[in-house]
């Protein structure tokens, strides 16, 4: 048996949060972590602008990497959050979407 309305999409606890990035997983992680707080932490490391940066997502998981990079490319099965939040689609994750965004953008 269910409960209407859970397991919840996320919930916040005071060191971090649990959230459900698709329709079968959920995802814990601490406060501030997400991929696009580690890509900008990669870029100073690699000592290279964000100017340099493609990135490439198909959940919400991947929305924050989606902004920070010069270009963000959604996935052809990307959510409708992440296409809209993408300056680029490519085809999807069957269609070999991540190599044409690489070929197209990046070579």
């Amino acid at each position: 048996m269910q409960c209407a309305g859970w397991p919840p999409d996320s919930r916040d606890f005071s060191r971090g949060r649990f959230k459900k990035t698709a329709p079968f997983y959920y995802e814990a992680y601490a406060k501030g972590v997400n991929k696009g707080a580690a890509l900008d932490k990669l870029c100073g490391i690699l000592k290279i602008s964000r100017d340099q940066v493609l990135a490439l997502g198909d959940e919400e998981n991947d929305l924050s990497m989606i902004k920070f990079a010069k270009l963000g490319v959604a996935m052809g099965n990307a959510t409708a959050q992440v296409k809209a939040a993408a300056e680029e689609i490519t085809a999807d994750n069957d269609h070999d979407g991540v190599a044409l965004a690489i070929r197209k953008f990046a070579l």
